[in-house]
């Protein structure tokens, strides 16, 4: 069996929880992953047992565990944007560390190349031609279709419509049941709030919601 270490206590911790169930169903017994424990910096969870598993630390010490420990970057809420890379980062371990997860309910091509620290939740629907960096979440129901590319440490939310040709900068986040227009950009660490329809494309660094969405200047 193969060890690996949740990165961040929330709610993308619960639902990968469930995807690695489902994933361990199919996989031979050797192949199989066990999770150690979780790493997470609020302090109201030290030394608690979150689903079943505890909480062994901080993010500062995955660099203390084992190199046998792999890990899953469970860290994709909206209050995230633009701050996932920079958390990875500030961690110190290598990207080849953390393997992608993909949900068998998926639906991706035969052999696609997640790269690392992706995770797929059930019914998501990859295209072939999708271009997907390392670090994504995508959770259930989310379309990315064809020749879009998503930007590394972005995270798309429950049913989130990706059109073709869409290009989204690193560390965005596109909220639950967004639909982007084909040919768009969203500019790096950017937010597009739920429910949102993207038409035109957004300037880096911005907030963009309603129907038609309206970017405005993220605050600091």
């Amino acid at each position: 069996m193969k060890k690996f270490c949740i990165i961040g206590g929330g709610g993308t911790a619960k639902e990968l929880l469930s995807l690695i169930g489902a994933l361990n169903s199919t996989l031979p017994e050797s192949e199989q992953w066990v999770c150690i424990g979780l790493l997470d910096d609020n302090d109201d969870l030290k030394g608690s047992v979150f689903c079943g598993f505890p909480v062994i630390g901080k993010l500062a010490d995955a660099v203390s565990l084992n190199a046998d420990v792999s890990f899953a970057f469970a860290v994709g809420s909206p209050r995230t944007v633009g701050k996932r890379r920079h958390i990875f980062e500030k961690m110190g371990i290598a990207k080849e560390r953390c393997p992608s997860f993909v949900h068998p309910q998926s639906m991706v091509p035969p052999a696609y190349d997640f790269g690392y620290g992706t995770i797929v939740f059930p019914g998501a629907v990859v295209s072939d031609s999708a271009t997907m960096k390392d670090f994504i979440v995508v959770l259930s129901n989310s379309v990315v279709n064809h020749d879009s590319v998503v930007g590394a440490f972005t995270c798309l939310a429950t049913g989130a419509c990706i059109s073709g040709g869409v290009r989204i900068g690193i560390d965005s986040y596109i909220g639950a049941n967004a639909a982007l227009r084909d040919g768009i950009e969203v500019g790096e660490g950017s937010l597009v709030g739920m429910g949102s329809v993207v038409i035109s494309s957004i300037p880096p660094g911005s907030v963009a919601y309603g129907v038609p969405a309206i970017p405005k200047p993220m605050k600091p």
